[in-house]
């Protein structure tokens, strides 16, 4: 499946996921976006795989935020986001499977405030991106003769000019 990041779209991110309409061309990507679509395709499938992974990926957060204010090394109006080596470590040893190329796309399209780190808040927006594209379709409804028996109605061929 498909899950990229359409930069191309007037400045607007808009996320396809296998069940969209394929109303943009996938060559068009450059190969930064290749790398970053592979590293949101790995991001999606471990999240699919247990939800409980979100929690484990927001306590690495959570936790090096804890050990730079218990250290004092945080400085004043800075946060406390991962710097991309902890990414890659914290993200590997959860088995997300980044390679560094990846990590760096990630992490280099996800910090917002190009500080150098990607704070808690920055992927929580991630997440939330995710699992916005996680949620289950609702089910094809039937009409009454072919619910009674047991037929769906295929969903609509329709030609992608009209999405």
């Amino acid at each position: 499946g498909i899950f990229f990041l359409d930069t191309l779209s007037a400045g607007r991110e808009t996320i396809l996921t296998p069940d969209s309409p394929p109303a943009i061309c996938v060559s068009a990507m450059s190969s930064e976006d290749e790398v970053l679509n592979s590293a949101m395709n790995k991001l999606v499938a471990f999240i699919k795989a247990d939800q409980k992974h979100t929690i484990a990926l927001s306590t690495i957060f959570v936790e090096h935020e804890m050990n730079q204010k218990q250290n004092g090394s945080e400085g004043e109006g800075e946060d406390c986001g991962l710097p991309i080596e902890t990414l890659i470590s914290e993200f590997g040893a959860l088995g997300v499977g980044f390679d560094d190329a990846e990590a760096k796309a990630f992490h280099t399209r996800f910090d917002e405030n190009h500080d150098g780190s990607l704070s808690f808040e920055e992927f929580a927006k991630v997440l939330a991106m995710v699992k916005k594209n996680l949620k289950p379709k609702p089910p094809i409804s039937s009409s009454p003769a072919q619910a009674s028996e047991g037929k769906k109605i295929p969903p609509t061929a329709g030609c992608f000019h009209c999405f």
